[in-house]
């Protein structure tokens, strides 16, 4: 049964492992100028829904 599990455990990572070199490839290529950069932003999420923090009023 560890056999098994390990096996599965290992193509698991096999796969995140191919999915962070692709990233890292796609950045190479952007940064060698061989493909146009991609715009990336950040999303800074927040819950309107429950008001002005204390800490932020006290300020």
């Amino acid at each position: 049964m560890t056999d098994i599990r390990l096996i599965k455990t290992l193509i698991e990572s096999n796969k995140i492992l191919r999915g962070k070199l692709e990233e890292a490839q796609k950045r190479i290529d952007e940064l060698e100028g061989r493909m146009p950069p991609v715009m990336r932003c950040n999303v800074i999420s927040h819950d309107f829904t429950k008001g002005i923090p204390k800490e932020a009023k006290a300020k």
